[in-house]
């Protein structure tokens, strides 16, 4: 979950699986039921819609360089 800071990447994920929180990479967040208390993902590596029942939801959103930092061939 953090790359770049394995120190505390490590124990965090060590602390996840202790207490069995799922972690659903590549799903992008289509809506919200508040109601319901459902969360629409699509997966973007199958394409598949997916629901998820929730009590706390933690998201982070695409992030991505800069174009003119994508585009200076570093």
């Amino acid at each position: 979950m953090f790359p770049n800071c394995l120190k505390y990447a490590d124990k965090l994920d060590e602390i996840r699986k202790q207490r069995k929180i799922p972690v659903n990479y590549f799903h992008v967040l289509k809506k919200v039921d508040k109601n319901t208390r459902k969360a629409h993902f699509t997966n973007t590596k199958t394409n598949e819609d997916v629901v998820v029942d929730y009590d706390f939801l933690h998201l982070v959103p695409p992030q991505t360089a800069p174009e003119f930092i994508l585009n200076s061939g570093l």
